[in-house]
């Protein structure tokens, strides 16, 4: 791995996509440009991901195959992942790629972070949710008082 300065941005490369470089910044740079029936070398430009809908991360295409940007960013910096590590993030943001801002860690601690970060996917946030928790909370008060049966709440 290479590594360049510019600024306030430190760059690495890595071996297997020459070509492009990392930044500190979570940035990624390509010096390919397709044209005519082949790449050619140009001047550095800025790659443009986009943001994965089932999943929220930013998503880059490199020699045609899709890359999550935070796992090249770490890969770049800290080397390729080892058996059973995943790529974290600190803040719990999943489009702020920065180096400080990643870890390769184990499954268990990156759970552990979407609860500190409250992104765990539990109550109104799972995706089949149907009720929130205040509606939960009013209809377990509604039958404690007795006033009422579960199906005739189910009903309702």
């Amino acid at each position: 791995m290479a590594s360049i300065s510019i600024s306030d941005v430190h760059y690495q490369t890595i071996a297997r996509f020459p070509g492009y470089r990392f930044g500190t910044d979570g940035s990624i740079w390509s010096q390919w440009r397709a044209g005519g029936g082949g790449c050619r070398v140009e001047d550095w430009k800025r790659m443009r991901g986009r943001i994965m809908k089932h999943s929220g991360y930013l998503q880059i295409t490199i020699k045609a195959r899709q890359y999550l940007a935070h796992r090249l960013i770490l890969e770049a910096f800290r080397g390729p992942a080892s058996f059973g590590v995943e790529a974290c993030h600190e803040n719990g943001i999943r489009t702020d790629n920065r180096i400080d801002n990643l870890r390769w860690d184990t499954r268990l601690n990156n759970v552990r972070d979407r609860d500190v970060h409250g992104t765990t996917a539990r109550r109104e946030r799972h995706g089949r949710a149907k009720l929130s928790v205040h509606q939960v909370e009013e209809i377990r008060t509604r039958y404690a008082i007795g006033n009422v049966s579960y199906s005739k709440l189910a009903k309702e």
